[in-house]
């Protein structure tokens, strides 16, 4: 079966003085381009917890969007190495809520039929490629909602 294929960039930031922050994501599905995000609606313990919940809000967003459906396969890229470690087959230790974020995920997709995967892609960088230069972006919206 082939899937169509869809590329996920999410990012969240932080503030560990307020313990909250906001969180973006950029998404392309053959010819439909997504974003949005927006300012997480409880406190957070760490910047973990918000990277996490970042992906958990995108995917959740994109289903009510109708733009991640079944026969998918989403390219998740986040800036976060325990998010990618998370999903591994050895994750990290994790709070409470860095579970859930996780489980909403995975079960998403296992019901609505559609498949995942995690890559890591270098934060803040200053590289002239094009994923780089989306995930600047998401940083900066991300940034901008937790201002917000």
């Amino acid at each position: 079966m082939n899937r169509v294929l869809i590329s996920l960039f999410t990012d969240a930031s932080f503030s560990h003085k307020k313990r909250e922050g906001g969180w973006a994501f950029w998404a392309k599905k053959k010819n439909i381009t997504a974003w949005g995000g927006g300012k997480f609606k409880r406190q957070l313990r760490s910047s973990n917890e918000a990277e996490l919940c970042a992906v958990a809000n995108a995917v959740v967003e994109l289903e009510k969007r109708r733009i991640l459906t079944a026969n998918c396969h989403v390219l998740i890229q986040t800036d976060s190495d325990h998010t990618v470690r998370a999903f591994s087959k050895s994750p990290p230790t994790m709070s409470p809520l860095e579970i859930e974020a996780r489980q909403i995920v995975v079960n998403r997709a296992k019901h609505n039929q559609w498949s995942f995967n995690l890559r890591h892609i270098k934060g803040h960088s200053s590289n002239s490629a094009k994923r780089f230069i989306v995930n600047n972006l998401v940083d900066h919206h991300a940034g901008r909602y937790s201002r917000s």
